[in-house]
């Protein structure tokens, strides 16, 4: 658990007005900013330990949902912020990242995703200039097939790809010049989310991170960590839990998908 005498919220962006290539990097710099608090182990906010798969802690803290408008069908804000710090072998900080951002990565972060929605623009791409070369930001949209009678989800969100902190950063957002879709940061009615009906706007926020690794520099096999943070809400008529149920079987088994892909050499020999 990480904890400091005077704990603070972690404040999640989420349904931030995008409609054009400043309201974009806007959006993008909150979000990173966001994530950076996240991400740390000094960043002042109590993360509390629930679950350990393949000896990597999942821990979860209150999300302070932010941004213009967040989402209503969660006014209490119950759902949580989950983050993991998984260590992967056999590949460089660099190569992971370029991985993370190609569509075979869009993949490994989510394999029920359609992959023609990969680099699906509805606005830009946009050239983020205050970051490094091959940086920019866009907003997507993607589906998820749901098994009945759950209505299928979609969303609307600003993707930003920072090559500076080698960080992926996806969050929904609000874009009523390309997307006229019923929102999830308004009431949606209730036939949206019917039985097999839909599709109903996911609200959604994750922070990917390529950083070196602690145990590289003592270790014989290239390395590199990567850090995850999500919040999700599900929204339609579903129960609250179903979210904090649905984020964390998330992690459990990317984790597992994760160090299956990269494993280290070295404790598959012990």
């Amino acid at each position: 658990m990480s904890t400091t005498a005077e704990s603070k919220k972690a404040e999640v962006p989420i349904g931030n007005l995008v409609d054009d290539d400043k309201s974009a990097i806007s959006f993008a710099e909150d979000l990173l900013a966001a994530s950076m608090q996240h991400v740390s182990t000094k960043g002042g906010i109590e993360w509390k330990e629930i679950a350990k798969v393949e000896k990597v802690p999942i821990e979860v803290t209150v999300a302070n949902v932010t941004g213009h408008r967040g989402p209503l069908q969660d006014p209490s804000n119950s759902n949580p912020l989950v983050r993991a710090s998984i260590p992967l072998y056999g590949i460089s900080v660099e190569e992971m990242y370029k991985f993370l951002i190609s569509k075979e990565g869009y993949m490994f972060i989510d394999p029920d995703a359609d992959p023609d929605d990969f680099g699906r623009a509805l606005m830009g791409p946009y050239e983020w200039k205050e970051r490094s070369e091959g940086s920019n930001i866009s907003v997507e949209y993607s589906s998820l097939k749901m098994p009945c009678p759950l209505s299928n989800r979609d969303y609307v969100v600003l993707n930003a790809f920072d090559k500076t902190s080698r960080s992926f950063l996806s969050a929904s957002c609000y874009s009523p010049s390309v997307s006229k879709t019923a929102s999830p940061y308004d009431e949606a009615p209730q036939s949206s989310a019917g039985c097999c009906s839909g599709p109903v706007r996911v609200a959604f926020y994750g922070a990917y991170s390529v950083g070196e690794a602690e145990a590289a520099q003592s270790s014989e096999e290239e390395c590199c960590v990567l850090k995850v943070v999500q919040y999700v809400d599900i929204n339609g008529w579903t129960m609250s839990s179903l979210n904090k149920h649905a984020n964390v079987f998330w992690f459990k088994t990317f984790i597992k998908r994760a160090q299956e892909r990269y494993p280290s050499k070295k404790e598959n020999q012990e």
